[in-house]
């Protein structure tokens, strides 16, 4: 399968939730793929798919768009492999926690760390992304944006802080596609910006190492930054860019992950 993939200043540093959480599901499924690095002014790479963002994912003749729509088929496809959803009244409930995701939890991490995915997209795409999200904000991002709204993210994440003190993962026992999709949300955060968005003492950043870690097939071969700075020591980010990119086979080696260029 071939999923196409945002990409920012370098092919290897991947700055969309919405294709992280995609990656994240195709290490559950555990099915091979590889990678399109695409930039958000790349329109016509993707003209065959009839829309305009991604991810896109091709198998063979078949295009899906839009990751829920991907899960949906993911899940159809390669019904033996781990489920996303366990049942239909499973579903529901993974539908619910992907929307309060979208309309709660992404807004606050956009004015996070927009400034700093800025910084780190493709050259070709900063004048686009500024119009865009400034456009949707109504104001310069660097008006809104930065470490200030940490505390309200913490405070939006609580309902998810109980559960995880009740249970591993959001899933239960073993991730679902809710685990995968919030998961994806940190994995473009780590991505992009050096902001410290969790305490360790919070039962959210244990879930998150044991996300990572369990996905570091995929996750670690990416650029991010391995060592987060908290709002108020963030000191010559800048220096930061330049994070080691760690090339190490994951527990799902079945798993082949390759990206073109």
């Amino acid at each position: 399968m071939k999923l196409y993939d945002l990409a920012g200043s370098e092919d290897n540093r991947r700055t969309s939730p919405y294709c992280w959480r995609i990656r994240l599901a195709l290490a559950h499924k555990a099915v091979p793929f590889h990678t399109e690095p695409w930039r958000g002014v790349e329109k016509d790479k993707i003209a065959f798919t009839g829309q305009r963002q991604v991810p896109v994912l091709v198998d063979g003749d078949t295009t899906i768009v839009d990751s829920w729509r991907i899960a949906e088929y993911l899940e159809t496809t390669c019904p033996e492999a781990p489920s996303f959803f366990g049942s239909q009244e499973g579903k529901g409930g993974v539908k619910f926690i992907v929307h309060w995701l979208d309309h709660i939890i992404y807004p606050i991490l956009m004015q996070i760390v927009c400034v700093d995915a800025l910084r780190v997209s493709h050259d070709k795409d900063r004048t686009f992304f500024r119009n865009k999200w400034e456009y949707l904000h109504g104001m310069v991002i660097e008006e809104f944006a930065g470490g200030k709204q940490v505390p309200e993210l913490q405070k939006a994440l609580k309902p998810m802080q109980i559960t995880l003190q009740e249970q591993p993962f959001l899933g239960g026992l073993e991730p679902n596609f809710a685990d995968l999709a919030v998961a994806g949300n940190f994995a473009w955060a780590r991505a992009v910006s050096p902001i410290q968005l969790l305490e360790e003492a919070d039962p959210v950043y244990a879930w998150r190492e044991r996300m990572f870690t369990r996905f570091h097939a995929v996750v670690h071969p990416t650029i991010g930054y391995q060592k987060s700075l908290l709002p108020a020591q963030q000191q010559d980010i800048a220096a930061t860019d330049n994070a080691q990119e760690q090339h190490k086979k994951g527990p799902q080696s079945g798993i082949h992950v390759t990206a073109s260029t």
